[in-house]
């Protein structure tokens, strides 16, 4: 976990996906590490982080803004999104009243820093997991958090802990308001690598 001195931040993945397959943005999960403010924008069409790009989506219940507690959490989107380019963005905005955000982030770790092997495979790469505040995000300025730091100096080459949940449809069975998932990509999680 990492402290962000600022109400707010922003954190976003950048997902690759078959352009050729039809397919809806249906939940997202996240990791809190403490009681914070969340809310979900998503790119459908490419891997512009812009704030014209992102479009803030409803979570179930019609929420923009949900409150939770530490934890691993999966939202449910109101409305799934349809997914159109050969990638998306999820980007999720943490906030609280104290200036003092924390994000949950995922790195690679050596043998001795975790023992249990629970990290060793994190794959850290570029252009998959951003960061930003506020006042950066106006600016469209976004760190790249591979090359993330800390107020040390200390890299930490991260990757954010956000995943995307997708599902496949026909355009037949959409027109019936019924998608359908074959067997393969019954709930096919669109991850970073």
């Amino acid at each position: 976990n990492i402290n962000i001195a600022n109400t707010s931040v922003y954190t976003a993945n950048v997902f690759k996906r078959d352009a050729s397959k039809n397919e809806k943005l249906t939940r997202v999960s996240i990791y809190s590490p403490k009681k914070q403010d969340y809310q979900i924008y998503v790119n459908p069409d490419n891997s512009k982080k812009t704030i014209k790009d992102l479009k803030q989506v409803s979570i179930s219940g019609n929420q923009k803004t949900v409150t939770l507690d530490s934890g691993f959490h999966t939202l449910e989107l109101e409305e799934p999104l349809e997914l159109t380019g050969d990638s998306f963005v999820v980007a999720v905005k943490t906030s609280n009243d104290n200036n003092n955000s924390q994000i949950s982030v995922e790195t690679k770790c050596t043998s001795e820093e975790d023992p249990k092997g629970l990290l060793s495979n994190v794959e850290v790469g570029d252009g998959q997991s951003f960061i930003s505040v506020d006042d950066n995000l106006k600016e469209n300025n976004w760190l790249d958090m591979l090359n993330l730091k800390l107020s040390d100096g200390t890299a930490i080459p991260s990757n954010a802990n956000i995943k995307a949940y997708t599902k496949e449809y026909t355009k037949e069975n959409e027109n019936n308001n019924n998608t359908t998932e074959n067997n393969t990509a019954a709930n096919n999680i669109a991850e970073n690598n």
